[in-house]
């Protein structure tokens, strides 16, 4: 059972790696969702910003053509009612709208200048004419400056209209302008979608897709279905991995893992919906190889334990049985075979034993000897029966065949045997005995005496000793002379003795000391020193002038330093009191003499 405390150890702890993959990947992946829904909803900023853009666009492109002489002279042929010739002029205002507009804009504008006579529109490439097929032109006159979004050309179109007023004192409207282009340019999205990384961006309109976008537009159907408007939903689930007949990767949110979330969003002010998918396939797979490398693990722990708890289980030794346990076998109740009789011949009764020999107290029956067993019929019947079982009891031994009892001696006899006591021995000296007077080497103790020996103890009282003990000198006894004292201090290492030392080997042994001259003690006053080392510093550097030399750099502290050093040391290698120093020139340079002062 020991053995299996660290496997119990383990399935615990694996366990809860197992718990701890579940909550995690559920976790994660939720939260995975969420960031995905997140990022898909910018392809709908992405998409106002385009349309922002657009309606700048055509707004400008409103004005500019409200003030252009095209414009006018289209006005004024309708005016005349000259049908032909302001459908010819109506071709210049397109030239001038082309010339500033984008390139995507091009092909899909909407022009046109309606008067009280009539109007002529023009579209794309088309050629102009007094109206649009499938479009009101009345509808399109009310979209005023704000601009106005009308489903035209099977797709919305943002529209603007401005009067043309006259320069005369009442100001009123002689025609109105028309200017419209597409809401969103074909390709905003596959724009959109290759500019935010996303699966798929598509348009809706009516609860109908007008244009899609992306690598993955074909799911788009698809995640229109799943996704409200306003929402986030899975457009796509699916497996991401498998482990054998398990799909991975497992315990997400949901039930099976989102592989696509789509955002449904509506533009502001726009009847147009985006619909944007992202892709969580790469997330999806990266956690589904998590989960296959730490399921194998468990599952490969798992196994190991299993074997380990039976090998530990086969190769564990048996429990030995408790005391009171019946470990044997029920006896099994057969009929025992047959004991084979064999003959044997009848043995003479022994004759009674005699009072005499008889004992007083009975004894237990001692061994045959081996020459007597030997020599029996019964040591002898198994070999020559060929080991067959005799089936009878042995006779007892009669008492005359037994060996006589020893003797019994009597006791004072044996006390009379002993050897007599061993002769009392000189105990040995106690730590309690007295120290002998000190006396002077190779000298005698004066008055010393012999200690009296012990009185010797009776033969009740010897001690007991499996060895002689030796003959020990007297320590007591005082030494015959110098040589005595030799053996008897090697007789025993550790005996300390203190004897007096003469004050004549004290006198010859004292170290003879001479007297050593002390060195003659500096000047106690350094003023007139003092004194002396700046007269002698001034004539120095008055000297050093007149032979041409610098005396920069040498200062009254170091040139006395240098004084009070060669004074020192002169005074103690000459003994004299003070140093007297001079000015002189040697080799045309200015140098210094010491005079040594004894007196």
């Amino acid at each position: 059972m020991p053995r299996l405390w660290p496997l119990l150890f383990a399935l615990p702890a694996l366990v809860l790696w197992l718990a701890e993959l579940s909550i995690s990947a559920s976790s994660q992946s939720a939260q995975a969702e969420q960031q995905a829904a997140a990022y898909a909803a910018r392809a709908v900023d992405a998409v106002a910003v385009r349309v922002a853009a657009r309606r700048a666009e055509l707004q400008a492109l409103t004005l500019r053509l409200s003030a252009s002489p095209a414009t006018w002279g289209t006005l004024e042929a309708l005016r005349a009612g000259k049908s032909e010739l302001a459908a010819e002029r109506m071709g210049a205002v397109r030239r001038v709208a082309q010339d500033a507009v984008s390139t995507g804009l091009r092909g899909a504008l909407v022009l046109g200048v309606r008067a009280d006579a009539g109007g002529s529109y023009v579209h794309g490439a088309d050629s102009p004419g007094p109206g649009l097929s499938g479009v009101e032109v009345d509808v399109l006159a009310g979209a005023g400056s704000d601009g106005q979004t009308r489903d035209a050309y099977g797709a919305y179109d943002l529209f603007f209209s401005v009067p043309l007023t006259g320069s005369d004192k009442d100001a009123h409207a002689l025609g109105t302008l028309v200017v419209g282009g597409p809401l969103l340019p074909d390709s905003t999205a596959d724009q959109v979608s290759l500019e935010l990384g996303l699966a798929a961006v598509g348009f809706v309109t009516s609860g109908k897709l007008v244009a899609s976008g992306g690598p993955d537009r074909a799911v788009l159907p698809a995640a229109l279905r799943e996704t409200p408007v306003g929402k986030n939903a899975a457009a796509v689930r699916g497996s991401a991995g498998a482990l054998g007949p398990l799909k991975l990767p497992l315990w997400t949110s949901g039930g099976e893992p989102a592989l696509r979330v789509a955002v449904r969003r509506s533009l502001p002010g726009q009847p147009v919906e985006v619909l944007a998918v992202a892709n969580l396939e790469p997330f999806m797979s990266t956690l589904a190889d998590t989960q296959r490398f730490a399921l194998s693990c468990i599952t490969g722990l798992a196994l190991l334990l299993v074997a380990a708890v039976a090998w530990t289980s086969r190769n564990q030794p048996a429990r030995a049985p408790r005391p009171d346990e019946d470990t044997l076998p029920p006896p099994r109740r057969t009929t025992p075979p047959p004991r084979p009789v064999v003959p044997v011949r009848a043995l003479e009764p022994a004759p009674a034993p005699s009072v005499a020999e008889a004992s007083p107290a009975p004894l237990p029956p001692a061994p045959l000897p081996a020459a007597a067993r030997a020599s029996s019929v019964f040591d002898a019947a198994p070999a020559a029966l060929g080991g067959a079982v005799l089936d009878f009891e042995p006779p007892p031994v009669p008492l005359s065949r037994l060996p006589p009892p020893p003797p019994v001696e009597d006791l004072s006899a044996l006390l009379d045997a002993m050897p007599p006591p061993p002769p009392p021995r000189t105990p040995l000296p106690s730590a309690s005995m007295q120290r002998t007077p000190s006396a002077p080497i190779g000298g005698r103790f004066p008055g010393a005496r012999a200690a009296p020996p012990p009185p010797p103890l009776d033969s009740d009282h010897q001690p007991t000793t499996a060895y002689p003990i030796p003959e020990l000198p007297d320590f007591n006894a005082p030494p015959s002379g110098f040589g005595a004292v030799g053996p008897l201090a090697n007789a025993i290492p550790d005996t300390t003795r203190v004897a007096d030392i003469p004050p004549e080997l004290l006198q010859a042994a004292r170290p003879v000391t001479t007297p050593v001259p002390r060195p003659r003690q500096l000047a106690a006053t350094s003023a007139p020193d003092e004194e002396h080392f700046q007269d002698v510093y001034q004539d120095f550097v008055a000297q050093r002038q007149e032979c041409g030399e610098s005396a920069d750099g040498l200062t009254y502290e170091r040139f006395a330093q240098k004084l009070r050093k060669n004074r020192d040391q002169l005074i103690t290698k000459y003994a004299c009191r003070t140093v007297r120093f001079s000015v002189y020139v040697k080799d045309g340079k200015a140098a210094l003499k010491a005079t040594p002062v004894k007196d």
